[in-house]
């Protein structure tokens, strides 16, 4: 036998070997993704929206856990009358237990982040109606910065992707959690995946502790006041800009037509601007951003732009142009419950909401 044959020969049966290797491992994926698709493997619990094997960032411990506590039904108290959702402007800047006081109805909030956008909040809302009952009301709480975020940036945050694929599923991710699970129950890792949900990141607190604290306070992170040595101060160019982005317009849109088919009164509330920052500039831009947010879908039955849309705060009251300090969340949870109280309760004294043909009544 040649040489040549006998190089040939190595070589078919090499590359049945990787032929053979490749179609195992696709038949192993094929098995996994299908058992997944039925539940058959697959654990009911979620992964998140993070790696295991390192500690998760504030900001991704606020979104994991607002997701973790809708999934874990019943956590969140039936029969919510007002429910909160936004930016991270509502994490900080409402109180739904000082609300729940004021008005004598459960309050609960939903607010993650603005990166996240508001297609995104719209998501996590439709996951939250899917496990629970509907609220009366929805308060979307945002800063003047959401309403004129850009899709690029959007997608540089990369938030969006991440939460879809949470909460709609991605079968390969899943696939690939489940594998790591598999991993994880062989072979002993250097570190366990709750070793990082416990660590603190500097000033911030753990996953977990985050976690507790917004089962505790009904949602919400308000912060107490600024940690010693520690001043904030806004960007130069963190300004208002003039109008809404056209990305923000559509999802209003589609916001303003998600709570009309589920009959829920559709709030916004704008955060209050710091007195520093109330400039000629920005109060101009404002009022312009306004009127666009009133034309395209504050002329509807169901939806309100609470009054007055523009608030001026102290500056004490301030963590920056976009979050409130723990007595501004309280004046703000103030107001906006007694807008409540006096242009929608007191008008139906039987506090309820009533729509006939699509066309809210109150």
């Amino acid at each position: 036998m040649s040489l040549f044959t006998s190089n040939f020969k190595k070589m078919i049966v090499g590359d049945n070997h990787l032929l053979w290797t490749l179609l195992l491992f696709i038949l192993v994926e094929a098995s996994l993704t299908v058992a997944i698709h039925y539940k058959v493997i697959f654990p009911p619990e979620k992964g998140n929206i993070f790696p295991s094997n390192r500690v998760p960032t504030p900001v991704e411990s606020e979104v994991q856990s607002q997701l973790d506590i809708i999934h874990e039904k019943k956590i969140i108290p039936d029969e919510i009358y007002v429910l909160i959702t936004g930016d991270s402007s509502g994490i900080m800047g409402l109180s739904p237990k000082l609300m729940q006081h004021e008005l004598g109805r459960k309050v609960w909030a939903l607010s993650t982040i603005g990166g996240l956008s508001i297609k995104g909040h719209i998501e996590i809302l439709k996951y939250y109606l899917g496990l629970y009952s509907s609220p009366k009301i929805l308060i979307y709480h945002t800063a003047f910065t959401t309403l004129t975020m850009e899709d690029e940036l959007i997608e540089r945050i990369g938030f969006y992707d991440r939460v879809h694929n949470w909460i709609y599923g991605n079968r390969i991710i899943q696939s690939i959690n489940y594998r790591q699970n598999i991993s994880k129950f062989f072979f002993v890792q250097r570190k366990d995946t709750e070793w990082f949900l416990n660590q603190r990141r500097g000033e911030w607190y753990s996953h977990n502790e985050t976690k507790r604290m917004l089962l505790d306070r009904g949602g919400t992170l308000i912060n107490p006041a600024p940690p010693i040595g520690v001043t904030y101060k806004v960007p130069p160019d963190q300004y208002v800009k003039e109008h809404l982005s056209q990305r923000v317009k559509e999802d209003l849109v589609s916001l303003a037509e998600f709570t009309k088919k589920k009959h829920i009164l559709l709030l916004i509330v704008l955060n209050p601007i710091p007195r520093k920052f109330a400039i000629e500039k920005n109060l101009l831009n404002a009022n312009r951003l306004i009127k666009g947010l009133n034309e395209d879908i504050g002329e509807r039955s169901h939806v309100r732009v609470v009054s007055p849309a523009i608030r001026i705060y102290e500056d004490d009251l301030c963590q920056n142009l976009d979050h409130l300090l723990l007595r501004g969340a309280d004046k703000n949870s103030i107001e906006v419950s007694r807008w409540i109280q006096t242009n929608i309760l007191q008008n139906r004294p039987n506090k309820r909401l009533l729509f006939e043909e699509g066309v809210l009544h109150f």
